[in-house]
C-alpha cells in the first residue's frame, strides 16, 4: 500500500507542471467561452441582416450548405449553423428548400447565418463546456495535492534541496 501511494505522489507530481498550465489555459478559455455565444446574438440583434437563402447541399456529416445574396448584391456561399436546432428543424433542412435566415455582414469566425424562424432556440442555446470544467477541476484538484510547482520561483538555493532529496533521487 505505501508503494502505491508513493507511486501516485510520484504521478502528481510529475503532472503539476502540466496541471499549472492546463489551470492557467482553462481559466483563461472559460470566460471566453461562456460570453461568446451572447456577444454572437447581441452582433446578430444589432448588425443582423435578413435575407432568403436557398439550400445548395445537405453533407453526411450533417453540415448544410446554403446560398443566398447580402444586402450589397453580393452572392455568398456559407454553411449554416445546425447545432442550435432539433431533428425536426434539421429534417426541413432539404437541397433546394428557402428559408429565411438573419446573418452578419462582416464575416468572422463562429458567425454563421441562422435560422430566422428559429431564433428563440438560438437564444436558448447553450454551449457544452462539460470538458473544459472537467479539465479545471481535474487540474486544479491535481495542485491541491501536490502544490509543490506552485513555489518554485521562491527558492533561492537548489542546491540545498538537492541535498534534501533521498540518495536515490539525488543521483
Amino acid at each position: 500500500m505505501r508503494s502505491l501511494l508513493r507511486t501516485l505522489d510520484g504521478l502528481f507530481l510529475l503532472l503539476s507542471p502540466i496541471a499549472l498550465l492546463f489551470f492557467l489555459l482553462c481559466a483563461l478559455l472559460l470566460p471566453v467561452n461562456v460570453r461568446e455565444h451572447p456577444l454572437f446574438l447581441a452582433q446578430l440583434e444589432e448588425e443582423g441582416q435578413v435575407t432568403k437563402a436557398t439550400v445548395t447541399a445537405v453533407l453526411d456529416n450533417g453540415t448544410v450548405l446554403i446560398r443566398y445574396t447580402t444586402a450589397a448584391g453580393a452572392e455568398r456561399t456559407d454553411s449554416l449553423a445546425t447545432a442550435y436546432y432539433d431533428g425536426s428543424v434539421r429534417a426541413t433542412l432539404q437541397p433546394e428548400s428557402v428559408h429565411t435566415v438573419r446573418y452578419l455582414p462582416t464575416y468572422g469566425d463562429n458567425q454563421s447565418p441562422i435560422l430566422e424562424s428559429e431564433i428563440d432556440a438560438v437564444r436558448s442555446y447553450r454551449k457544452p463546456l462539460g470538458g473544459l470544467y472537467a479539465l479545471l477541476i481535474a487540474s486544479w484538484l491535481v495542485l491541491i495535492i501536490r502544490p509543490d510547482i506552485l513555489y518554485a520561483g521562491y527558492v533561492q538555493n537548489w542546491t540545498a534541496v538537492r541535498d534534501e532529496l533521498p540518495g536515490e533521487v539525488r543521483a
